[in-house]
């Protein structure tokens, strides 16, 4: 191809760039009327706020004051001629975020193809004036207007903008000309936060966050891969009290509680500060809570993952009252012959229910004592023993007989029936005054 049909193909090229430029430029006023309109529906007809509306619409709060209130279609008001009501659509609340949502798609898709097509322009012109450069040095961009018909601003803003995106790449640390660029609603659902929190922390960073430009229609884009990195970075993905308490399905009452409770005794999960509130690790949190809710079922259970119980499955396994219960541990403590326990950081105190309940019962000679000792009968001994039940501490806290593996109907019956008559033994012996 010689220079000539190059110049002509360049030029062809450079004037079809720029007729995509102004039709996508249409296009893009026609696709932020219905925006505008929808933000106008949701301030004056569901009393959102304008500012509210704005970062739902990826735009600033200035947008609306100088560029969507002022230009909005109205009709005179019948009550008052000299007043006039905004003539907006019949849109339901959910229909005018939709119509927003949709816009918002739209009109970051036409900036997409708008950047391109302004990419392609601003290649050809300056591949024209390279040529024109070589061959007439003294008036390169004039001889370039004469080829495309384009004003001398445009190919002076097309060659700028090409010899920065060919010496962008060679700058230490100079970000990429050509990244995702996406409107805060999508970064927010790439996230999975609310737009509200994504927007807050930007405008909390100020200079220090994410890279950002404007698009058409005054939409803010971000830059996709690094503002997720900073995003992590910055650990905006710790969560709040609150988003714990909706994360894991609770009141957010019931979460600070805990918290406080666990930062008393320095447990709480991984945090740091923010503007005096808190922000969680979420992984740090999760187990946290995990353990909260474990040693709650523990508590309201009664029994611990070690076997350990409390006074309250006591209580119910002997029939006693808790006071009753109570009295047996402390009568045994200030006699200085306790029962096995241990009291947690919770204050909760736990006991070994085995020696507790053949203390109760008044044979603390049992404790690992093999089942005939205690007057078993020889073939039931012989089928708990089968089924992993080997001592009396054992079948006297088991708290199901029906699942030990191998006994039948009646061998639990009879089992129940002689852990019952033990346990009648306690009665017994509290009812009569103790030891």
């Amino acid at each position: 191809m010689n220079a000539t049909t190059r110049k002509k193909t360049l030029a062809k090229g450079a004037r079809d760039a720029h007729l995509r430029v102004k039709t996508i430029r249409d296009q893009h006023s026609t696709a932020t009327h219905p925006r505008d309109l929808a933000a106008a529906t949701l301030v004056y007809g569901h009393g959102y706020k304008a500012e509210a509306v704005m970062r739902l619409a990826g735009l600033t709060r200035s947008m609306w004051h100088n560029e969507i209130k002022p230009h909005l279609p109205v009709d005179p008001d019948p009550v008052d001629p000299n007043t006039c009501k905004p003539k907006l659509p019949d849109y339901t609340e959910q229909e005018a975020l939709e119509v927003i949502k949709a816009q918002l798609k739209t009109i970051t898709d036409l900036d997409r193809a708008l950047e391109a097509a302004m990419q392609d322009r601003a290649e050809k012109v300056y591949a024209l004036y390279e040529i024109a450069l070589q061959e007439d040095p003294s008036r390169p961009k004039m001889v370039v207007q004469e080829l495309t018909g384009f004003n001398l601003p445009l190919i002076t803003r097309d060659v700028s903008k090409a010899e920065m995106n060919k010496s962008a790449p060679a700058e230490a640390g100079a970000p990429a000309p050509n990244g995702e660029w996406v409107p805060a609603a999508e970064v927010a659902t790439r996230l999975g936060v609310t737009l509200n929190k994504f927007l807050k922390r930007v405008s909390a960073a100020g200079t220090a966050g994410p890279p950002t430009r404007r698009g058409r229609g005054r939409v803010t884009l971000f830059d996709l891969e690094p503002t997720l990195t900073w995003w992590t970075d910055n650990q905006h993905h710790w969560l709040s009290a609150a988003e714990l308490a909706d994360r894991w399905g609770v009141p957010a009452a019931a979460v600070r509680e805990r918290l406080r409770a666990a930062d008393s005794r320095s447990e709480t999960p991984t945090c740091r500060a923010v503007d005096n509130r808190y922000f969680y690790e979420p992984e740090s949190a999760d187990a946290w809570w995990a353990g909260v809710q474990e040693r709650e079922k523990a508590v309201s259970h009664g029994r611990d993952a070690h076997g350990r119980v409390t006074l309250g499955w006591l209580e119910r396994r002997l029939s006693l009252t808790y006071e009753q219960v109570k009295y047996m541990a402390r009568r045994w403590r200030e006699a200085g012959d306790p029962v096995p326990s241990e009291l947690d950081d919770r204050r909760i105190r736990w006991y070994e229910p085995g020696p507790f309940i053949l203390r109760a019962i008044g044979r603390p000679e049992l404790a690992g004592a093999p089942l005939e000792q205690a007057g078993l009968q020889a073939a039931l001994a012989e089928a708990l023993l089968a089924g992993g039940i080997t001592t009396v501490d054992q079948l006297l806290t088991r708290e199901e007989l029906e699942s030990v593996p191998g006994l039948s109907a009646q061998q639990i019956a009879e089992a129940q029936a002689f852990v019952g008559k033990l346990y009648q033994l306690a009665a017994v012996k509290e009812a009569a005054g103790g030891e």
